[in-house]
């Protein structure tokens, strides 16, 4: 580019009215809607309800005394243009430094010509050339340009303005001085994600019109109208910031599941807020940046390529997300997890006007070279970030409750610690703390990769290069090179080519300054993406399988497996005999899931029977629940010390007495519950059975007078005792619940290690 002819413009559009001054579609009225007509602004307009927006562009360009060779019509008025280029996050919780324009521009007189001035300038009773100046009246008729386009125009004499590089950014500021100079500050697209700017999920607006108790199971919206404006037909919500729920709506009518993601039910009062989660299950971090971004943060979406982020994903990442935003959250906070979470850079390139994502990754040792050959003599500067070096990562994952402080360490599930000091040269440990949102309960092999990330990149305080190169030098912002000079050498002397990163780029006339960050990663043990590996590592209620493995990885490709394996120690139990402990869930054709046990499983202990009042046989025991559910093909490996039991079944309740007195007959006695983690309930009597534990049935209530006394509970895999029988000839004691299966599906499972772990019905 030749610079002694160099032309710069800077282009603004701004919103201007279609229509004119009371005709049309345009009802105002002059003396009764305004004292004079309106400049076409919004500022100005006298009937906004049928304001139409157009887009005025205006051109300003920086004076040369060939300016006018170049035949472009442009307004001379810029003093100073002063670009400062957007700087990368790579893999840091952070969206990086925008990329910032200033421009200020001298003020003059103006007489209100041309598209987008004064349409009445004629009609007016002065002569606007004379009244006020340029930036003056421009103020005061758009006192909002923020979020409009602003564009950055450079070339050289001879080239039309579509040949010209053009940077695409948004108005963020219109600032005037005492001497009308006005200044003008433009910043790339991802401003819109700033917290003053972007909530996900957005406020909601609804509220409960009457108190709930802590049982009820629907509540009406107000106002009246916000569930069919502002809600959609399902969901969560958190009511009053204290409780989470799952709904169904029709209208301003809700019907609520109580006491969602680790949350209590709670009573609510009327006017507490009904705000709507943002759930994300299972989903590829381009969709949800995507989700973000464009739904919440309003950027265009012909600047968010999906498609070549999936791509990107899917080749490098194949990880998905899950996490419920209980309120709203800066988008810029939340994507800036997903940076670090899920090891990102995001790109804004303000010329393509796209935003480009990229998995980190090693940078290729054929990758292009930067050398004394092509790079400014003297340029180089080379200053090390020892505040980036990272020996030791600590991540925290499986979010308890949403609603509570996200970076508080009591309010995760789990932890994963990587420890790298045995490469550590230093011997100074640095540790960092990720608390994740993103990564669900049992995604431990997703919090290991992110510690390996981590660690892998910053284990080496990496260095920071800045030099320049030729301003037509192929360059790509965000782009992985190899740079080698005489200060960078292997301890033998040689010359190291050391792998880079462009984290910024300065385009200037002739030259382009780069800024680079040192990209190594240490090639540690890398974790199988084909081979899912799933530990259960916690004790927890009634798992669906397929559901954990679809919200820790993507969908599953020919040669994936799966492998679930439960710790030693770790009990799954069930809240209901209904529900097994375990539902392996529903799995492609073909594939076959494996299950490594090595804790326990156990279904639910079936309730004991009431003791049967006078004249009236005992209540019968509940059967007990299943362990494990399936009806899709499975391996099952067995080890030592684990267990894969039914639920006890229930005691029979004891038979009542003959006589409805008192004295003599009386109630019989509550049967016992059924053992299970979840242990059975005692049957109520004369005196109520004992509830059952994890490893043994509860024992049955003794009657009164002349009944039979309750029975006990089933043990693990085990019938419950029928009920005693009393004096009464006509009253039986209750039948005791049968044993809950070890295993519902055994048809589909193949079996391998002691079968001794396993205790109750193996059916189909």
């Amino acid at each position: 580019m030749k610079t002694d002819r160099s032309l710069t413009f800077v282009e603004i559009d701004i919103p201007y009215c279609a229509l004119r001054y009371g005709e049309g579609a345009c009802t105002a009225q002059l003396g009764v809607d305004s004292p004079v007509k309106c400049f076409n602004t919004f500022a100005t307009c006298a009937k906004r309800s049928v304001f139409s927006e157009g887009i005025v562009t205006l051109r300003f360009a920086k004076d040369a005394a060939y300016l006018g060779e170049s035949g472009i019509d442009a307004i001379p008025s810029i003093v100073s243009v002063n670009y400062d280029p957007a700087r990368l996050s790579l893999g840091e919780k952070s969206l990086g430094a925008r990329a910032k324009l200033s421009v200020t521009f001298r003020d003059h007189p103006y007489g209100d010509t041309g598209s987008g001035f004064d349409k009445y300038r004629a009609e007016r009773p002065y002569d606007p050339a004379k009244v006020g100046s340029f930036w003056g009246k421009l103020r005061a008729r758009h006192p909002i340009l923020n979020g409009r386009a602003i564009r950055l125009i450079r070339g050289v004499v001879g080239q039309g303005l579509e040949e010209m590089e053009t940077r695409h950014l948004m108005i963020d500021g219109l600032d005037t001085a005492e001497d009308g100079r006005a200044t003008i500050v433009g910043k790339d697209v991802l401003k819109l994600a700033d917290g003053d700017r972007a909530l996900a999920p957005k406020a909601s607006n609804g509220y409960l019109l009457a108190d709930i108790s802590t049982s009820a199971t629907s509540f009406t919206l107000g106002p009246s109208g916000i569930g069919n404006k502002e809600y959609p037909a399902s969901g969560y919500l958190a009511l009053g910031g204290k409780e989470i729920v799952s709904f169904t709506r029709s209208n301003d009518a809700v019907t609520i599941v109580r006491a969602q993601f680790e949350t209590t039910a709670k009573a609510h009062r009327a006017q507490d807020r009904a705000q709507l989660c943002l759930n994300f299950l299972g989903v590829n971090v381009a969709d949800i940046l995507a989700t973000l971004f464009q739904d919440y943060a309003g950027i265009p979406a012909s600047q968010i390529p999906l498609d070549d982020w999936r791509e990107e994903t899917n080749a490098y990442l194949r990880r998905v997300y899950t996490a419920l935003i209980a309120e709203p959250t800066p988008v810029r906070d939340l994507a800036a997890e997903l940076v670090e979470q899920a090891a990102l850079a995001l790109i804004p390139d303000d010329i393509e006007q796209r935003i480009k994502l990229q998995v980190l990754r090693s940078i290729s040792t054929d990758a292009g070279l930067w050398s004394e050959e092509n790079i400014g003599q003297g340029s180089l500067r080379i200053k090390d970030k020892p505040e980036k070096r990272i020996t030791n990562c600590v991540t925290y994952y499986g979010l308890i409750n949403p609603l509570e402080n996200v970076t508080d360490a009591k309010n995760y599930r789990s932890i994963e610690a990587f420890d790298a000091t045995d490469f550590d040269v230093e011997d100074q440990p640095r540790i960092k703390r990720i608390y994740s949102r993103w990564i669900p309960a049992f995604g431990r092999t997703i919090a290991a990769r992110l510690n390996l990330i981590q660690v892998g990149r910053y284990s080496r305080a990496p260095r920071q290069f800045s030099f320049d190169v030729f301003r037509n030098a192929p360059v790509a912002f965000g782009g992985g090179y190899r740079l080698s000079a005489w200060p960078l050498q292997l301890p033998t002397g040689e010359r190291e080519s050391v792998p880079i990163q462009v984290v910024s780029l300065q385009a200037e006339e002739a030259w382009q300054r780069l800024d680079c960050e040192e990209a190594r990663f240490i090639d540690l043990e890398e974790l199988d993406l084909n081979n899912r590996v799933i530990v259960i590592d916690g004790n927890a209620f009634n798992l669906n399988f397929r559901t954990i493995h679809d919200g820790l990885f993507p969908p599953l490709l020919a040669g994936d497996t799966v492998t679930f394996v439960i710790n030693s120690g770790v009990i799954i139990g069930s809240h209901s005999t209904s529900l097994p402990a375990i539902n392996l869930g529903a799995w492609p054709a073909g594939f076959v899931p494996a299950i490594r046990l090595r804790g326990g499983v156990r279904g639910k202990g079936g309730a004991g029977g009431n003791g049967g009042s006078a004249g009236n046989s005992g209540g019968a025991g509940g059967g007990g629940g299943t362990a494990l559910y399936a009806r899709h093909p499975f391996t099952l490996e067995l080890f030592e010390g684990a267990s894969l039991w039914g639920g006890g079944g229930g005691g029979g309740g004891g038979a009542g007495g003959p006589s409805s007195t008192i004295g003599g007959g009386g109630r019989g006695g509550g049967g016992g519950g059924g053992a299970g983690v979840d242990g059975g309930s005692g049957g109520g009597g004369a005196n109520p059975g004992r509830g059952g534990s994890p490893t043994g049935g509860g024992n049955g209530g003794n009657a009164s007078g002349e009944a039979g006394g309750g029975r006990s509970g089933g043990n693990p895999g085990n019938a419950g005792d029928r009920g005693g029988t009393g004096t009464n000839p006509n009253t039986n004691g209750g039948n005791g619940g049968v044993a809950g299966a070890a295993i519902d599906g055994n048809s589909y499972s193949t079996k391998t290690g002691p079968t001794n772990t396993l205790r109750g019905r193996l059916i189909n």
